[in-house]
């Protein structure tokens, strides 16, 4: 879809060409990350319209034990976007998710249904933060609200 993941004629990459590029690519950025002593959280796509999954997914569910000691890690999107890795354009919601209009809250739009709708970025974002926190990344009670006097 962009030009750096184009071969020399200028064609996209395909197959085994498409995944030894992203690879090496995935691969780039932990060695970039390493040398700044940052992590790196590979995140899946959801499945698309028509039930495949993007070449990239076996990739960023191998780089955790490709490079174990928990700086590099993997987090699916797949429980709340596509259950049971199926295409979800819709679903059943909490009325204080984002999104939601009597229970229920559109995921994707557009021609190939792969804009995430507002509970769909909801549920992407809600994914990532929850394994910060499931990795240790991040202190929940750094961010614990206090209630201001006053308040009750």
């Amino acid at each position: 879809m962009t030009p750096c993941m184009a071969g020399p004629d200028g064609e996209p990459l395909e197959g085994q060409a498409f995944f030894e590029k992203y690879l090496a690519d995935s691969e780039y950025v932990v060695e970039l990350a390493t040398q700044m002593d940052s992590r790196v959280l590979f995140v899946n796509h959801p499945v698309w319209f028509d039930g495949s999954t993007w070449g990239t997914d076996g990739i960023f569910r191998s780089m955790p034990d490709r490079y174990p000691g928990g700086f590099v890690r993997f987090a699916s999107t797949w429980p709340t976007l596509s259950p049971d890795g199926q295409f979800l354009e819709s679903a059943p919601c909490w009325e204080d998710e984002p999104g939601c209009v009597d229970g229920y809250g559109e995921l994707r739009s557009g021609l190939w249904k792969n804009h995430l709708q507002t509970l769909a970025a909801w549920r992407y974002a809600l994914a990532i933060a929850e394994e910060f926190v499931a990795a240790g990344w991040v202190d929940l009670t750094v961010f614990a609200m206090e209630p201001e006097a006053g308040d009750g």
